[in-house]
């Protein structure tokens, strides 16, 4: 998944071009605002992005918060919490849609600067109004939709940008595993005090998802410059709904979009989880906090190893190692028993799936097409939120059916690893390479 790929096919046809034309006003309007950004500077402005829209999120930092409010003071089930999850997450699994806006809609006359400030803005005003309005299951399903409506907007910038910052530079894989970086980051420290912010007034919780979103909004504003597009293309926007149905009839897209749903798809973790160690092992909240500390602490290492193992191994033998050391570290949960055990055990799982979670987004980044950055890429990612999605929602079923914890990490493992059987059907040319090969 660290390569730099050509967007071409094996017979150096273009992959994802509308209408067959390799320089369509889809790309030309792309290659203008390919600015002499440094490395350094876009992953600067992609980290920082990925990291507020991440640690902005209701299942980040709101994540221990919200569930002890509704598990405690509302006293809903473990279904219902997960459809509550589902629901508020309903717009990462529309993000392609978001994609095509940043792509084809200039706000303000940018693609990619504004959608980020402007996402980023109405993202910290959710916050306040989630944690001012009456505490009821639909008042507060309602603020979690809206909020992560404008998440949305924030994350399918940063996605774009990067897909196109990380092709023009050669560098998706770096910059994959610096995004992973960023989320786990974010992910770590909620851990740390999402069990304290739990015990307090939810306004602590939103006013500490909101000070990081507000800082992206200076950043973007200073660090990253576009040339600004006066009015919108109608030619560019015809184009990149072609590159949309063109991307329903991609067997490079589709399987891409279906390792990535496979690999969240397996059912286990998540709102189980919390049950099993809140009700079952009696975990209070900061304990329950601190293993997705844990979680994000082995997603740091397993991001900068990426970077290490990205540049001397091609993308499908990357993708199959991945894959396998996810299966296998979903085990370790059978000895959960405990506090210690549960830290432990959460580290290295987090350092197996997210190995696997920056693999994938290594292959996204790839194939997605020049000119629809952020909606190749946004196409892949909610699949990756849907599999999410129907993993809590499956696991918590099964275990409201009373079926065991132990019976959900053998589903887990194994789910997991059937996604060794479909790598295969990815194409040569998407993974045959290392990171930094066959520059666009």
């Amino acid at each position: 998944m660290c390569a730099r790929y050509s967007d071409s096919g094996p017979t150096g046809e273009p992959i994802l071009r509308a209408g067959g034309d390799s320089s369509t006003s889809l790309e030309r309007a792309a290659l203008a605002e390919e600015s002499p950004t440094s490395l350094s500077r876009a992953t600067t402005v992609v980290c920082m992005g990925i990291f507020a829209s991440t640690w902005g999120q209701t299942v980040t930092v709101g994540s221990v918060p919200l569930k002890t409010l509704l598990t405690e003071d509302l006293k809903i089930s473990a279904t219902e919490m997960a459809a509550f999850t589902a629901i508020a997450q309903f717009a990462w699994y529309l993000k392609p849609v978001m994609g095509l806006l940043s792509d084809s809609f200039p706000l303000f006359g940018t693609r990619r600067r504004h959608y980020l400030i402007v996402g980023a803005m109405l993202s910290a005003l959710m916050w306040i109004v989630m944690a001012i309005v009456p505490k009821t299951y639909t008042s507060i399903l309602v603020a979690a939709v809206l909020l992560n409506i404008a998440l949305v907007l924030v994350s399918s910038a940063a996605g774009g940008l990067l897909v196109q910052e990380g092709k023009r530079l050669g560098a998706t894989g770096r910059l994959s595993a610096a995004r992973s970086v960023a989320m786990y980051v974010a992910v770590f420290i909620s851990g740390l005090v999402g069990g304290h912010l739990a015990r307090v007034h939810l306004i602590w919780t939103s006013l500490s998802a909101a000070v990081p979103l507000l800082a992206l909004v200076g950043i973007v504003y200073f660090m990253q410059r576009e040339p600004k597009q006066t009015s919108r293309d109608s030619d560019v926007l015809a184009t990149a709904w072609r590159s949309v149905a063109n991307a329903l009839t991609s067997k490079q897209l589709w399987a891409g979009s279906a390792l990535l749903f496979l690999v969240h798809f397996a059912p286990g973790f998540g709102t189980p989880l919390y049950f099993y160690m809140s009700k079952t092992l009696n975990l209070s909240p900061e304990l329950i906090g601190y293993t997705d500390t844990a979680t994000g602490a082995g997603g740091i290492i397993a991001s900068f190893l990426y970077i290490f193992i990205c540049r001397r191994y091609n993308l499908r033998r990357t993708y199959a190692m991945s894959i396998l050391i996810a299966a296998v570290s979903a085990l370790p949960f059978l000895f959960l028993v405990g506090p210690k055990s549960a830290i432990v055990i959460n580290f290295v799982y987090g350092i197996g799936l997210i190995l696997a979670n920056v693999a994938s987004l290594d292959l996204a980044a790839r194939a997605s097409p020049k000119g629809s950055e952020a909606l190749g890429y946004a196409f892949m990612i909610s699949f990756w939120n849907i599999g999410a999605a129907v993993s809590d929602l499956l696991g918590s079923y099964m275990m409201d059916k009373n079926i065991s914890f132990r019976t959900l990490i053998f589903v887990n493992a194994g789910t997991t690893a059937l996604v060794l059987l479909a790598v295969p059907m990815l194409p040569d040319w998407l993974v045959k390479d290392k990171e930094g090969l066959h520059p666009t």
